[in-house]
């Protein structure tokens, strides 16, 4: 899935978060295509 904005193309990344309660579970983010690898964990 991608979508198209002012600062270039977005694509939706599903990234595995671990909950307070031990699970994992699935989150989707919105990363600039070529940046996600650049970002930090933090910084998403």
């Amino acid at each position: 899935m991608k979508e198209s904005t002012m600062t270039g193309e977005l694509e939706m990344h599903w990234i595995s978060v671990l909950g307070p309660d031990g699970r994992t579970r699935m989150e989707a983010r919105w990363l600039v295509v070529g940046e996600a690898d650049a970002l930090a964990p933090h910084a998403a």
